[in-house]
Protein backbone atom coordinates (compact mmCIF):
# COMPACT_ATOMS: atom_id res chain seq x y z
CA UNK A 1 0.00 0.00 0.00
CA UNK A 2 1.43 3.25 -1.06
CA UNK A 3 -1.23 5.96 -0.52
CA UNK A 4 -4.53 6.17 1.89
CA UNK A 5 -7.01 8.71 2.41
CA UNK A 6 -6.14 12.23 3.51
CA UNK A 7 -8.75 14.47 2.21
CA UNK A 8 -8.68 17.29 4.55
CA UNK A 9 -6.68 19.51 6.92
CA UNK A 10 -8.96 18.45 9.93
CA UNK A 11 -8.57 14.63 9.45
CA UNK A 12 -4.53 15.28 9.07
CA UNK A 13 -4.82 17.37 12.65
CA UNK A 14 -6.67 14.63 14.18
CA UNK A 15 -4.20 11.81 13.80
CA UNK A 16 -1.55 14.62 14.75
CA UNK A 17 0.73 13.35 11.82
CA UNK A 18 4.14 14.28 10.67
CA UNK A 19 6.16 13.06 7.81
CA UNK A 20 7.99 9.79 9.45
CA UNK A 21 5.40 8.98 11.89
CA UNK A 22 4.62 5.03 12.49
CA UNK A 23 1.09 4.67 11.49
CA UNK A 24 -2.06 1.58 11.42
CA UNK A 25 -3.98 1.60 8.15
CA UNK A 26 -6.88 -1.02 7.36
CA UNK A 27 -9.30 -1.52 4.35
CA UNK A 28 -12.44 1.25 4.43
CA UNK A 29 -15.33 -0.88 3.22
CA UNK A 30 -12.94 -3.89 2.67
CA UNK A 31 -11.00 -1.85 -0.09
CA UNK A 32 -9.74 1.82 0.19
CA UNK A 33 -6.55 2.00 2.58
CA UNK A 34 -7.49 4.54 5.37
CA UNK A 35 -5.36 5.67 8.34
CA UNK A 36 -6.47 3.97 11.73
CA UNK A 37 -4.31 5.53 13.72
CA UNK A 38 -0.58 7.20 14.58
CA UNK A 39 1.48 5.80 16.90
CA UNK A 40 3.96 8.48 17.23
CA UNK A 41 1.96 11.59 17.15
CA UNK A 42 4.66 13.89 16.27
CA UNK A 43 1.74 16.89 15.65
CA UNK A 44 4.51 19.08 13.73
CA UNK A 45 3.12 18.77 10.18
CA UNK A 46 3.94 21.60 7.88
CA UNK A 47 1.27 22.59 5.05
CA UNK A 48 2.21 23.75 1.94
CA UNK A 49 2.15 27.47 1.62
CA UNK A 50 2.10 27.51 -2.41
CA UNK A 51 0.16 25.20 -5.02
CA UNK A 52 2.14 23.00 -6.64
CA UNK A 53 1.07 23.27 -9.73
CA UNK A 54 0.76 26.99 -10.15
CA UNK A 55 2.75 28.31 -7.32
CA UNK A 56 -0.28 30.75 -6.09
CA UNK A 57 -0.87 30.66 -2.71
CA UNK A 58 -2.61 28.39 -0.69
CA UNK A 59 -5.28 29.05 2.04
CA UNK A 60 -6.94 27.19 4.56
CA UNK A 61 -10.81 27.38 4.23
CA UNK A 62 -13.39 26.06 7.21
CA UNK A 63 -16.88 24.50 5.89
CA UNK A 64 -18.96 23.22 8.66
CA UNK A 65 -16.65 23.26 10.93
CA UNK A 66 -14.45 21.44 8.55
CA UNK A 67 -10.71 22.70 7.55
CA UNK A 68 -10.01 22.56 3.70
CA UNK A 69 -6.64 23.59 1.81
CA UNK A 70 -7.10 25.25 -1.44
CA UNK A 71 -5.32 27.26 -4.30
CA UNK A 72 -6.62 30.82 -4.04
CA UNK A 73 -6.14 30.93 -8.25
CA UNK A 74 -9.33 30.50 -9.66
CA UNK A 75 -7.40 30.08 -13.21
CA UNK A 76 -5.09 26.88 -12.12
CA UNK A 77 -5.20 24.90 -14.57
CA UNK A 78 -4.68 21.96 -11.89
CA UNK A 79 -8.43 23.50 -10.94
CA UNK A 80 -9.40 23.19 -14.91
CA UNK A 81 -8.57 19.82 -15.38
CA UNK A 82 -10.42 18.42 -12.06
CA UNK A 83 -13.95 20.90 -13.76
CA UNK A 84 -13.32 19.17 -16.63
CA UNK A 85 -13.29 15.46 -15.48
CA UNK A 86 -16.29 16.09 -13.95
CA UNK A 87 -18.43 18.11 -16.83
CA UNK A 88 -17.27 15.34 -19.28
CA UNK A 89 -18.13 12.35 -17.24
CA UNK A 90 -21.07 9.68 -17.77
CA UNK A 91 -23.70 11.49 -15.94
CA UNK A 92 -22.48 14.82 -16.49
CA UNK A 93 -22.29 15.20 -20.18
CA UNK A 94 -21.19 12.49 -21.70
CA UNK A 95 -17.89 13.33 -23.94
CA UNK A 96 -16.18 10.08 -24.64
CA UNK A 97 -12.59 10.05 -25.81
CA UNK A 98 -11.48 12.44 -23.29
CA UNK A 99 -9.47 10.60 -20.86
CA UNK A 100 -7.62 12.89 -17.85
CA UNK A 101 -4.39 12.53 -19.64
CA UNK A 102 -5.71 13.85 -22.82
CA UNK A 103 -7.44 16.61 -21.38
CA UNK A 104 -4.69 17.86 -19.53
CA UNK A 105 -2.52 17.98 -22.46
CA UNK A 106 -5.44 19.95 -24.21
CA UNK A 107 -4.73 22.68 -21.25
CA UNK A 108 -1.17 22.51 -21.45
CA UNK A 109 -1.47 23.35 -25.33
CA UNK A 110 -3.64 25.53 -24.55
CA UNK A 111 -6.79 24.56 -26.71
CA UNK A 112 -9.36 24.67 -24.08
CA UNK A 113 -9.52 27.26 -20.85
CA UNK A 114 -13.44 27.11 -20.38
CA UNK A 115 -16.20 24.43 -20.58
CA UNK A 116 -17.28 26.42 -23.96
CA UNK A 117 -13.99 25.71 -25.51
CA UNK A 118 -14.65 22.16 -25.39
CA UNK A 119 -17.00 22.63 -28.21
CA UNK A 120 -14.85 24.18 -30.89
CA UNK A 121 -11.72 21.82 -30.53
CA UNK A 122 -12.29 21.32 -34.21
CA UNK A 123 -10.36 24.67 -34.99
CA UNK A 124 -7.70 22.77 -33.76
CA UNK A 125 -7.96 20.00 -35.92
CA UNK A 126 -4.55 19.29 -37.83
CA UNK A 127 -2.71 20.25 -33.85
CA UNK A 128 -5.08 17.42 -32.12
CA UNK A 129 -4.43 14.71 -34.86
CA UNK A 130 -0.96 15.08 -34.94
CA UNK A 131 -0.60 14.53 -31.44
CA UNK A 132 0.98 11.23 -29.89
CA UNK A 133 -1.53 7.95 -29.49
CA UNK A 134 -4.19 10.43 -31.63
CA UNK A 135 -4.48 10.19 -35.20
CA UNK A 136 -8.01 11.43 -37.73
CA UNK A 137 -10.23 8.23 -36.09
CA UNK A 138 -9.89 9.09 -32.74
CA UNK A 139 -10.47 13.01 -33.60
CA UNK A 140 -13.71 12.03 -35.75
CA UNK A 141 -14.47 10.09 -32.87
CA UNK A 142 -13.99 12.63 -30.31
CA UNK A 143 -15.92 15.45 -32.40
CA UNK A 144 -18.80 13.09 -32.62
CA UNK A 145 -19.15 12.68 -29.11
CA UNK A 146 -19.17 16.39 -28.27
CA UNK A 147 -21.43 17.09 -30.58
CA UNK A 148 -23.69 14.56 -29.75
CA UNK A 149 -23.26 16.01 -25.93
CA UNK A 150 -24.89 19.36 -27.35
CA UNK A 151 -28.45 17.75 -26.54
CA UNK A 152 -28.67 17.29 -22.72
CA UNK A 153 -31.32 17.09 -19.85
CA UNK A 154 -31.09 19.87 -17.60
CA UNK A 155 -30.50 17.90 -14.29
CA UNK A 156 -26.98 16.58 -16.25
CA UNK A 157 -25.96 19.67 -17.53
CA UNK A 158 -26.45 21.21 -14.21
CA UNK A 159 -24.80 17.78 -12.16
CA UNK A 160 -21.95 18.71 -15.01
CA UNK A 161 -21.64 22.25 -13.60
CA UNK A 162 -19.59 21.10 -10.06
CA UNK A 163 -21.77 23.53 -7.93
CA UNK A 164 -20.85 22.37 -4.45
CA UNK A 165 -23.28 19.97 -3.12
CA UNK A 166 -25.30 19.61 -6.23
CA UNK A 167 -25.16 15.74 -7.34
CA UNK A 168 -26.64 14.08 -9.63
CA UNK A 169 -30.02 13.26 -7.45
CA UNK A 170 -30.43 16.64 -5.95
CA UNK A 171 -30.15 18.21 -9.45
CA UNK A 172 -33.20 15.92 -10.50
CA UNK A 173 -34.90 16.77 -7.44
CA UNK A 174 -34.79 20.79 -8.25
CA UNK A 175 -35.47 19.98 -12.01
CA UNK A 176 -38.52 17.81 -11.23
CA UNK A 177 -39.93 20.32 -8.76
CA UNK A 178 -39.87 22.98 -11.25
CA UNK A 179 -40.80 21.54 -14.53
CA UNK A 180 -37.05 21.47 -15.78
CA UNK A 181 -37.57 25.51 -16.50
CA UNK A 182 -33.56 26.39 -16.25
CA UNK A 183 -34.89 29.94 -16.46
CA UNK A 184 -36.76 29.43 -12.89
CA UNK A 185 -34.38 27.43 -11.38
CA UNK A 186 -31.39 29.13 -12.00
CA UNK A 187 -33.22 32.11 -10.24
CA UNK A 188 -34.39 29.77 -7.15
CA UNK A 189 -34.48 32.03 -3.69
CA UNK A 190 -32.92 30.34 -0.50
CA UNK A 191 -36.33 29.46 1.02
CA UNK A 192 -37.77 28.08 -2.14
CA UNK A 193 -34.34 25.78 -2.07
CA UNK A 194 -34.93 24.46 0.95
CA UNK A 195 -38.66 23.62 0.68
CA UNK A 196 -37.34 20.92 -1.65
CA UNK A 197 -37.29 17.81 0.18
CA UNK A 198 -33.91 16.65 0.49
CA UNK A 199 -31.98 20.02 0.04
CA UNK A 200 -31.47 21.69 2.69
CA UNK A 201 -30.35 25.02 3.83
CA UNK A 202 -26.78 24.57 3.59
CA UNK A 203 -27.22 22.86 0.12
CA UNK A 204 -29.38 25.54 -0.61
CA UNK A 205 -26.74 27.93 0.18
CA UNK A 206 -24.26 26.71 -2.13
CA UNK A 207 -26.69 26.72 -4.72
CA UNK A 208 -27.11 30.63 -4.14
CA UNK A 209 -23.48 31.27 -4.57
CA UNK A 210 -22.79 29.95 -7.53
CA UNK A 211 -25.55 31.62 -9.49
CA UNK A 212 -25.03 34.84 -7.86
CA UNK A 213 -21.22 34.42 -9.18
CA UNK A 214 -20.64 36.71 -12.08
CA UNK A 215 -18.25 34.58 -14.37
CA UNK A 216 -19.99 31.39 -13.30
CA UNK A 217 -22.94 32.72 -14.54
CA UNK A 218 -20.71 33.67 -17.73
CA UNK A 219 -19.88 30.42 -18.53
CA UNK A 220 -23.35 29.13 -18.29
CA UNK A 221 -24.80 31.71 -20.13
CA UNK A 222 -22.05 30.88 -22.82
CA UNK A 223 -22.09 26.99 -22.47
CA UNK A 224 -26.27 27.80 -23.42
CA UNK A 225 -24.80 29.39 -26.71
CA UNK A 226 -24.04 25.49 -27.47
CA UNK A 227 -26.67 22.91 -26.35
CA UNK A 228 -30.20 22.24 -26.33
CA UNK A 229 -32.06 20.69 -23.54
CA UNK A 230 -34.01 17.75 -24.12
CA UNK A 231 -37.18 16.27 -22.45
CA UNK A 232 -36.98 15.02 -19.59
CA UNK A 233 -40.19 14.35 -18.10
CA UNK A 234 -40.49 10.96 -18.90
CA UNK A 235 -37.69 9.84 -16.19
CA UNK A 236 -39.71 9.96 -13.01
CA UNK A 237 -41.57 6.89 -12.37
CA UNK A 238 -43.77 7.01 -9.68
CA UNK A 239 -44.80 2.90 -8.72
CA UNK A 240 -43.68 3.08 -5.36
CA UNK A 241 -45.42 6.75 -4.25
CA UNK A 242 -47.27 6.42 -1.35
CA UNK A 243 -46.45 2.83 -0.83
CA UNK A 244 -44.58 2.02 2.61
CA UNK A 245 -42.28 -0.48 3.63
CA UNK A 246 -41.01 -1.58 6.49
CA UNK A 247 -37.54 -3.67 6.73
CA UNK A 248 -36.40 -5.75 9.95
CA UNK A 249 -33.75 -8.07 10.57
CA UNK A 250 -30.45 -8.02 8.95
Amino acid sequence: VSRASLHNLSYIEGLNLKIGDNITVYKANMIIPQIAGNLTKSNTLEYPKYCPVCNSKSEVVKSNEVKYLYCTNDLCKAKLLKRLVLFTSRNAMNIEGLSDAILDRFIDEDLIRSYKDLYHLDNFKEKIINFDGFGLKSYNNLINSINNSRNIKLANFIYSLGINEIGLSRAKLICNKYNNDFDIIRNLTLEELSNIDGIGEVIAKEWIDAFSNEDFNKEVDDLLEEITFIDSNNDVEEKLKDKVFVITGS
